[in-house]
This record gives structure tokens, sequence and C-alpha cells, in this order.
């Protein structure tokens, strides 16, 4: 808990702050965790190549320049 600093009276629950902090090896641990699941979806081919969303040299402009082939093509 931290003090409000605006608050004259230190004895009342509303005159302080309540904070959380996580943990760093937790953050670590999911950023390994989540880069690992990254590599193992890309190494072994199980998203739809018509998904762009968080992959690795996939964006948007990609997904619009092969919805205009598409198109173009009909």
């Amino acid at each position: 808990m931290l003090k409000k600093l605006e608050k004259s009276d230190y004895s009342s629950l509303s005159a302080y702050r309540p904070i959380a902090l996580l943990n760093t090896l937790e953050k670590t641990l999911e950023i390994v965790i989540s880069n690992r699941i990254k590599f193992i979806i890309e190494r072994y081919d199980l998203l739809l190549d018509t998904q762009y969303e968080a992959r690795t040299n996939r964006a948007i402009e990609t997904a619009l320049q092969q919805i205009t082939e598409k198109i173009h093509t009909i």
C-alpha cells in the first residue's frame, strides 16, 4: 500500500493506494514460453496461411495484397 500524498489523515484505508507487482521471474518465464509456442506453431505449420495476426513476417499489407491479387484473377 502506498500513501496518497494529498491526504491529511492516514488512519483511513481510503488514504492508501493498493499496488501489485508481478514477479520478474514470472514475466521472464511468460516470455520464454510464449516464444517457444510461437516457434512450434511456425515450425510445424499449425496455423492457416490466411492467419496474419501476431505472426512473424505477416502484416495487414500482405493480406490486402493477396486479396487484391485474388480479385484481379477472377
